[in-house]
């Protein structure tokens, strides 16, 4: 490593990037605990049931670095405008609501569990 020693502890101090996890987990995860499919999130429906877990997906799929906002939009064949607005929505309640924010801390960590197990994998095949 190039650098004096101050450099070199605060590079051996930072933690490591965080590998995003897959949108497909969080959406299978959001999936699960509405009770719903991934068919079923991309049909036209403004159910409020449908569109909050869309909202949910956005929201950690955005928090996370999982997706951006287009891409989530494009996966539920919605305009990025009315995903926004849904996301906004679901920000808000979450501020609140203590239910639905118990909900989303819950996701974050079940979407960490998953991350971390992507993580050993990867770090396993690497042997």
């Amino acid at each position: 490593m190039l650098g004096d020693e101050d450099f070199m502890a605060q590079v051996i101090e930072t933690e490591p990037l965080s590998i995003p996890p897959p949108l497909d987990a969080i959406i299978d995860c959001v999936c699960d605990e509405y009770e719903t499919s991934v068919a079923e999130l991309a049909q036209p429906s403004r159910a409020r049931r449908l569109s909050e877990a869309r909202g949910v997906i956005g929201w950690l799929a955005t928090r996370t670095g999982a997706a951006t906002l287009t891409e989530v939009s494009k996966r539920f064949h919605r305009d990025v405008g009315t995903m926004s607005h849904v996301l906004r929505r679901v920000d808000l309640r979450s501020r609140c609501e203590p239910a639905l924010a118990t909900t989303l801390e819950g996701f974050r960590k079940e979407i960490g569990n998953v991350e971390l197990r992507i993580r050993s994998e990867r770090c396993g095949s690497d042997s």
